[in-house]
């Protein structure tokens, strides 16, 4: 009886060990807005995140909170709605209410629903440098702080 309660137990590790799968940061762009006049400019940057890297479609989508009065440098969206068109963000199990879109061939960006505002974007060659610079830019955005 004791061996049979032994053996249950060294093999439920096995069974989690085999069903956990990372994600991994395949794509970043970095998007800018300009005020018609140009006096005004804002950078979003968003990271893509697969489960696998041969998969087609996104498994998490993470836009930079810097300069936003958030402490995490992050905002991450486990919903990631994926078509030939549009990738979209969201933190309900929905395509219709998202919280950032992104067109595909254009790379044209919203960050928030029914916004006028209208990014252009870039892929960035290295998205592990442009999670470096978030990371880097929200602590110094909170080192700022003195209290």
């Amino acid at each position: 009886m004791f061996t049979k309660t032994r053996q249950i137990f060294l093999l439920l590790p096995l069974v989690f060990t085999i069903s956990i799968s990372a994600e991994v940061l395949v794509n970043a762009i970095g998007c800018e807005w300009k005020s018609k006049n140009g006096s005004f400019l804002l950078n979003r940057y968003v990271l893509f995140y697969k489960a696998n890297q041969s998969a087609e479609t996104y498994t998490k989508l993470c836009v930079d909170e810097i300069n936003s009065s958030k402490l995490e440098p992050l905002t991450c969206y486990e919903y990631v709605f994926t078509d030939a068109n549009v990738i979209q963000g969201n933190d309900w199990n929905t395509s219709e209410y998202w919280k950032v879109k992104i067109y595909r061939s254009s790379l044209g960006a919203y960050f928030q629903p029914g916004s006028e505002t209208h990014y252009r974007c870039n892929k960035s060659p290295n998205p592990q440098t442009t999670y470096n610079f978030i990371l880097n830019s929200k602590k110094a955005q909170l080192d700022k702080n003195q209290l």
